[in-house]
């Protein structure tokens, strides 16, 4: 099957979609950054440890903590641990964790993590970013390309 996409089209096409996963993408960090830098820290306690269920019966199970906190209006908030593991061993009942939070939205901006870990972006929240960068070079390349015929 042919496809009948121009190749300018699909190099415009490609610079689009890089550019706004590379805007969302760092969007993303800055958010993250920001959190961190300048949202209200608080001490939490792991409260329970949560199943997350398998997509697949071939899945290892995964469990994570939920956290729970008082924001600075003195109301009880909980959240997930930013880490998970097969083994519900590997968290404890009454674990403390610090907990970084926007006070305007604590229940869905916050990050939590455990006592004396560096607070850090993981690799994850990088991937916008990496694939912003290889649809703008496709799509620079394409329209390139298409320049030299």
């Amino acid at each position: 099957m042919r496809s009948t996409m121009k190749p300018s089209t699909a190099g415009i096409f490609m610079i689009l979609l890089g550019g706004l996963a590379l805007y969302l993408g760092f969007q993303g960090l800055s958010e993250r950054w920001d959190l961190l830098e300048r949202g209200e820290k608080a001490r939490g306690k792991v409260v329970k440890i949560e199943y997350l269920s398998r997509s697949k019966p071939s899945e290892t199970p995964t469990f994570t903590p939920i956290v729970e906190w008082t924001a600075v209006d003195g109301r009880v908030l909980r959240g997930k641990g930013r880490e998970s593991s097969p083994r519900e061993d590997s968290f404890r009942i009454g674990e403390a964790y610090d907990v970084y939070y926007d006070p305007g939205d604590p229940e869905r901006r916050n990050y939590i993590l455990k006592t004396g870990e560096k607070p850090s972006v993981g690799y994850a929240e990088y991937i916008p970013i990496v694939i912003g960068l290889i649809f703008l070079v496709a799509g620079s390349l394409t329209l390139l390309r298409q320049r030299g015929r």
